[in-house]
C-alpha cells in the first residue's frame, strides 16, 4: 500500500538526488488510500518529485470517481503531472480472461483506456484546468476510436462539454515504438479531420 510507495519514493529521491541535474523522478502513490495519497504527494514534492504515478482503476472505481477529487486537487495545487499506468488492476475485467494473450491485450490496457474516458466524462479537466495527465504504455492508436465514441455519446457525460474542447485546449500524442508510427499518424490525421476515424478503426 502507501507504505510501499513511501519506501520506493524515499529510494528514488536518494538515488536521483545524487545527480539532480541529470535525473528527474516520479513518485508512486496508491489511491486505495486517497488521504494518504494526498499526504504522500506533498511529501514527494518536497523530496524533489516532478510527477505522480497512479493506476487506471482501483477496485471497481475509475479515476473519474468523486472520491478521487481531493487527490487531483492536490496534484494541481502542487503542479505535479500525473501518469496513468497500465496494469491488471480491474478485478472484474481480469475475471473475464483465462489466458495470457487475452490478459495482456485486453485486461492489462483496459484501466488506462477506461479512465481516459472517465476523467473527461466527469469533467476533471474543467475542475482543474492546469492539471496534466499522461496515459502511458498503451501507444496512441486507441485515441481516434475512443475520441470518436466520446464525440458521438457526449450527451451522456456528467460534464456536458464536447470532449474535443479538451483536445483543442491541450493535447499531444507520443509513442516511442516504431510499430506505433503508422497509428500515431492516423491519430493526428483523425484529429485534424474532426475525428473522421481512419478505416483501421472503423467497426
Amino acid at each position: 500500500g502507501q507504505a510501499l510507495c513511501r519506501s520506493y519514493n524515499n529510494w528514488m529521491a536518494e538515488v536521483c538526488g545524487r545527480r539532480p541535474d541529470n535525473f528527474k523522478w516520479v513518485a508512486a502513490v496508491t489511491l486505495d488510500d486517497v488521504h494518504g495519497a494526498v499526504v504522500e504527494a506533498g511529501r514527494a514534492k518536497a523530496l524533489g518529485a516532478v510527477g505522480l504515478m497512479v493506476c487506471g482503476t482501483y477496485g471497481e472505481r475509475l479515476l473519474g470517481s468523486p472520491e478521487f477529487l481531493p487527490f487531483f486537487a492536490e496534484a494541481a495545487r502542487l503542479d505535479l503531472s500525473i501518469g496513468v499506468h497500465v496494469g491488471w488492476t480491474c478485478t472484474a475485467v481480469n475475471q473475464l480472461v483465462t489466458d495470457l494473450f487475452n490478459s495482456t491485450v485486453t485486461a492489462f490496457a483496459f484501466p488506462v483506456l477506461a479512465s481516459f474516458v472517465s476523467l473527461i466524462g466527469a469533467g476533471i479537466f474543467d475542475r482543474f484546468p492546469t492539471l496534466r495527465i499522461a496515459f502511458l504504455e498503451t501507444g496512441c492508436e486507441w485515441v481516434p476510436y475512443l475520441a470518436s465514441r466520446m464525440n458521438h455519446f457526449y450527451d451522456f457525460a456528467v460534464e456536458q462539454r464536447i470532449h474535443m474542447d479538451y483536445f483543442d485546449r491541450n493535447h499531444a500524442f507520443r509513442t516511442g515504438s516504431n510499430r506505433s508510427k503508422a497509428y500515431r499518424t492516423s491519430a493526428v490525421r483523425a484529429r485534424n479531420s474532426d475525428l473522421e476515424t481512419p478505416s483501421a478503426f472503423n467497426s
